[in-house]
């Protein structure tokens, strides 16, 4: 039996569910402090923990990129709310990194910029 799982199988074939519900999870996985602009985007500054954000398994990083992958392959093209998500997830990324290189001691809850 094959156990193994095709990340090229797309879940679903409905693109503007699947772009709706993951700009939806993405803001609900976020930290509850960090500010949106007046269009409902993250702004990519703020102080606060990264601890809600570094977790591996169905809620964890990996499957917001697996779920950026599938909007994309459901031919959607690559928009402004697409690029704009991949910006914060990159973002989000390089502050959780960053946290995870300095010694606890030396923690700051500074921008990752």
């Amino acid at each position: 039996m094959d156990r193994t799982w095709s990340y090229k199988v797309t879940p679903t074939n409905e693109g503007q569910t699947l772009q709706t519900e993951l700009l939806h999870w993405w803001k609900t996985l976020n930290p509850s402090w960090r500010q949106t602009s007046s269009t409902g985007e993250f702004l990519q500054s703020g102080e606060g923990d990264w601890r809600v954000l570094d977790m591996s398994g169905r809620n964890g990083l990996l499957s917001v990129v697996a779920c950026m992958n599938w909007w994309l392959d459901l031919e959607l093209d690559e928009d402004s709310q697409w690029l704009s998500l991949l910006k914060d997830v990159q973002w989000v990324m390089e502050c959780l990194l960053k946290e995870a290189e300095e010694p606890p001691w030396k923690k700051s809850q500074s921008d990752c910029l």
